[in-house]
C-alpha cells in the first residue's frame, strides 16, 4: 500500500503569513498607544510636580517678604525680594528720639521670644534693621537701614527689654520714624530668574533658578548679574508667553496690599503646555 503524504500548500502558507502580519500590526498598534499614553502621563506628572513645586515655593516666600522690598528686572525675567526674619515695635529710635545712635530698645512681655530673637542675630555675616521702608531703595541702598551687631536682653518689670547694638561704622541713626513704631530685621535678599538654556539646546526654553546669600546689590536686578552655577535649579523647560511678562507687580494702594503677578508656562514633550497665572498679595504695612 502507498501511504499519502499531507502538508501545507503555498497558498495556505501565504494566507497564514498575511494573517500573522495583520495580528502583529494590530498588537503593535495597541502596544504603541499604551506606551504613548504612559509616556504622556509620566511627562504630565513630571510637569505638574515641578511646576507646583516652584509656584508654591515662590508664593510662600513672597508672602513672607518685607513690605515694599520687591524689585523686578526691566524684562520681567527676574524678581528680587527680602524675606522677613523678625519684626516688632520699638520704644525709642536712634536719630529721631533722644536715644543714642549706637543702640535701640524695645520691650517684650515674653522671655521666650527674647531668647529666640537674640539667637537670630548673626554676628559673623551681619543682619540689617529697617524702619519705615516705603520703597525698595530704603533696603537696598540702606537709606533707612542699619547693620546690626548684637542683641542682648535684660529683665525689666513684668517682661524683658531687648537692646539692639549697631555696627559702629553705620550707626548714624534713622532719618524717619515709623507711624506704628515698627521695625524689620533681615539678612539677605532672594532672587528668582528665568535663564535661557545653553546654546546647544532649545533657545526658546528657559530654566528658573533661585539665588540667595549673594549680599545686597544696590542696582536693579537683571538677567546675567549672578552666575548660574551659584543658584539652585527650581524648574526647567519654561516657555515665554507672548505679550506677558513672567514677573510683574502692582504697587499698593489704600484699599489693598501690593500684588505680584507670576505668569509661567511649562513646556511638555507632547505639545500640552501647563500654564500658571498666579496672583500673590504681599502685606504692605511699613
Amino acid at each position: 500500500m502507498v501511504r499519502a503524504t499531507r502538508g501545507f500548500s503555498l497558498v495556505e502558507l501565504i494566507l497564514v503569513i498575511i494573517l500573522l502580519g495583520i495580528v502583529s500590526t494590530l498588537s503593535l498598534g495597541f502596544l504603541r498607544n499604551g506606551a504613548e499614553m504612559y509616556a504622556q502621563s509620566a511627562d504630565r506628572e513630571r510637569l505638574l510636580s515641578q511646576s507646583r513645586f516652584v509656584i508654591e515655593r515662590l508664593t510662600r516666600e513672597l508672602r513672607n517678604a518685607l513690605p515694599n522690598s520687591v524689585r523686578i528686572s526691566s524684562d520681567g525675567r527676574c524678581i528680587e525680594f527680602i524675606p522677613l526674619k523678625f519684626a516688632g515695635r520699638y520704644g525709642g529710635l536712634p536719630g529721631v528720639t533722644a536715644d543714642p545712635a549706637s543702640y535701640m530698645r524695645f520691650f517684650t512681655g515674653q522671655s521666650s521670644d527674647v531668647i529666640n530673637f537674640s539667637s537670630l542675630i548673626d554676628e559673623d555675616e551681619g543682619d540689617f534693621i529697617t524702619v519705615y521702608p516705603t520703597q525698595p531703595e530704603h533696603y537696598y541702598s540702606q537709606s533707612r537701614t542699619l547693620e546690626l551687631k548684637a542683641a542682648t536682653a535684660e529683665d525689666e518689670g513684668s517682661g524683658q527689654k531687648v537692646t539692639l547694638e549697631f555696627n559702629s561704622a553705620t550707626a548714624t541713626g534713622f532719618p524717619q520714624a515709623s507711624p506704628n513704631q515698627r521695625f524689620f530685621i533681615w539678612d539677605f535678599p532672594v532672587r528668582y530668574c528665568l535663564l535661557a538654556k545653553s546654546v546647544t539646546q532649545n533657545n526658546d526654553l528657559y530654566d528658573i533658578y533661585r539665588f540667595s546669600d549673594y549680599g545686597v546689590i544696590q542696582q536693579e536686578p537683571q538677567v546675567g548679574d549672578l552666575d548660574k552655577a551659584s543658584g539652585s535649579l527650581m524648574a526647567t523647560d519654561i516657555v515665554r508667553v507672548p505679550g506677558l511678562r513672567p514677573f510683574s507687580d502692582e504697587d499698593a494702594v489704600l484699599t489693598r496690599s501690593s500684588v505680584v503677578h507670576v505668569v509661567l508656562s511649562f513646556s511638555s514633550n507632547f505639545a500640552d503646555d501647563l500654564f500658571f497665572n498666579q496672583e500673590i498679595h504681599i502685606p504692605n504695612v511699613p
